[in-house]
């Protein structure tokens, strides 16, 4: 029995997959589709309605040096087996992505979806813009 007396579900019921705290992702490197470290996850941006990752915050040397921001959508990231976050981007375009990690309005979230070549994720889930 599961804690408060309910049933526990039969085994072949119980979740089939890893829940991940977002403390995890803090600080993990990110690479590009050709394998070359491109920077590291500075934030991790969820809906407030349905709590789903939507993009994370990469971290990385800007073109004078210091370091900017650039927000990549989740759907455009893959975790790998060295626990890595990969991009669908080669290093070359990842340094020309747009920066910034304000998302003020659909025009913005549609830059970068089409920028990652992914659809928006309300596309992907039929929810409505906001």
């Amino acid at each position: 029995k599961a804690k408060g007396g309910a049933e526990s579900p039969p085994k072949s019921q119980r979740f089939d997959y890893t829940l991940v705290h977002s403390a995890k992702f803090a600080g993990k490197t990110v690479d590009s589709v050709d394998g070359r470290k491109v920077g590291k996850v500075s934030q991790v941006l969820f809906d407030n309605k349905t709590g789903q990752i939507r993009y994370v915050a990469v971290r990385s040397p800007g073109p004078s040096g210091k370091a900017v921001n650039r927000l990549v959508p989740w759907a455009a990231v893959k975790t790998t087996s060295k626990g890595t976050l990969a991009l669908n981007v080669s290093a070359a375009q990842f340094k020309s992505a747009p920066t910034g990690l304000a998302i003020k309005d659909v025009d913005r979230a549609e830059q970068l979806n089409m920028f990652y070549g992914v659809a928006p994720y309300w596309k992907e889930t039929g929810e409505k813009k906001r």
